[in-house]
């Protein structure tokens, strides 16, 4: 396997007599950022679980930058650069905001504890100040507004150091500003080593961010290209617009 970038071939899933990957294929280049757009029920999410190990597939492989993902553990799968938002946040309520950072954190440094320490709190403080919430780290997740919590999500992913990052339906629920200050973010992922999919339903903002466009429905891959050409095309808006699916 030579391929770069994360590399989905001829995938299918299936649960029970419900198929809902067929014959999927798609690539998504390093240092990009690529959106997963399509009617409710068409395997969006479904995707990002195969991804990442979470769902088995039936057939097929997925592999990110040349190594085989398929059949490995998703713990196996993070530790190759693979991480993921979910739609329900899994944030931990209780714990501070800088705890729920450093949570995931990779905290093996070679040096004494109190070296490592140093390193932490400045990672931790550098990851919250990337996403805006250096000035709450010490307030608990639940006092925060849904707007923060979102961050709070996306520094969590970067505090994993992964290099893909899958975001799924990351701006969902936040106000035009906190969009904004979302599209800001996600942008300068690329320049950082970072490739970005994302599944998102606001097609403006889709339009705004991604460089690529993969249009699925009932788990096909249907077309790809920019996102000017996928939205302006009236049978694939016909799909989204007017298909009848049960959510994802």
């Amino acid at each position: 396997m030579t391929e770069n970038g994360l590399v989905v071939s001829h995938v299918y899933k299936s649960y029970g007599a419900i198929n809902v990957i067929n014959d999927l294929s798609f690539t998504v280049k390093e240092h990009s950022i690529t959106a997963l757009v399509g009617p409710n029920g068409a395997g969006k999410t479904t995707v990002f679980n195969l991804i990442t190990g979470t769902d088995p597939l039936d057939s097929g492989m997925v592999s990110w930058k040349g190594t085989v993902l398929t059949g490995l553990k998703p713990y196996v799968i993070a530790r190759h650069g693979v991480a993921r938002t979910y739609q329900d946040l899994r944030l931990f309520g209780s714990m501070t905001v800088r705890e729920n950072v450093q949570v995931v954190m990779e905290t093996s440094f070679k040096d004494g504890f109190g070296h490592r320490k140093k390193m932490i709190r400045e990672r931790t403080d550098s990851i919250l100040k990337s996403v805006g919430l250096l000035g709450v780290g010490s307030r608990r997740v639940e006092e925060l507004s849904y707007a923060e919590k979102k961050f709070l999500s996306l520094a969590r992913l970067l505090a994993t150091t992964a290099d893909l990052l899958l975001l799924d339906e990351p701006a969902s629920g936040l106000d035009s500003t906190s969009q904004g200050d979302f599209v800001t973010f996600v942008r300068s992922l690329p320049t950082h080593a970072k490739t970005v999919c994302l599944v998102e339903h606001n097609l403006e903002l889709v339009r705004n961010l991604a460089e690529e466009v993969i249009f699925m429905d009932s788990g096909y891959a249907l077309r790809k290209g920019r996102p000017e050409d996928i939205m302006k095309d009236p049978e694939l808006g016909a799909i989204y617009f007017g298909g009848v699916h049960e959510d994802e």
